[in-house]
């Protein structure tokens, strides 16, 4: 009895290190990450920043609204025909990725208007935004920003939407 309770407690504890050790490489792996998540958060950053090297402009929620509501930019859905069709950001242009060399004329246009161009698609877990603005940009054009909280997090914040294809 007593050498089956020594090889449970060996067991225990070689279990007790081997999540120690899991969890200090998880930590040291992280920590060398460019692109790790932020271990502690004060909320959601509302600045505008830069990311990748395309210089791609993030846009929060309110800084996206304050540019709309200005008359400064334009929005550009992303996402699938369907869920632009039921509802989409005010005077968004549905544009996937794939179409982007399509609507390339409008674009342009629009750009040189000096209007801001935002990429959005559902929420941050969706790439289609970035992915239309670097195509964007790889066509040329300028003022080419993306709003990564997307669908989600514009209803989260409470603006208007649309519903209906424009």
């Amino acid at each position: 009895m007593q050498d089956m309770m020594v090889l449970i407690r060996k067991a225990v504890i070689q279990a007790a290190l081997i999540v120690m050790l899991g969890l200090v490489l998880a930590v040291v792996v992280h920590a060398l990450r460019s692109d790790g998540i932020p271990l502690f958060s004060s909320g959601p950053e509302l600045k505008t920043t830069r990311i990748g090297q395309g210089g791609l402009k993030i846009l929060s929620a309110s800084e996206s609204w304050s540019q709309y509501h200005q008359g400064q930019a334009v929005f550009l859905d992303a996402r699938d025909e369907y869920a632009y069709e039921s509802a989409h950001l005010p005077g968004a242009i549905h544009v996937p990725p794939e179409a982007a060399g399509v609507k390339i004329r409008e674009l342009r246009d629009l750009a040189r208007d000096r209007k801001v161009l935002i990429a959005y698609c559902d929420d941050r877990g969706c790439g289609k935004a970035v992915e239309l603005a670097t195509s964007l940009q790889a066509y040329g054009v300028q003022g080419v920003s993306v709003f990564p909280d997307g669908w989600q997090g514009w209803l989260d914040s409470g603006y208007p939407i649309e519903e209906g294809r424009q």
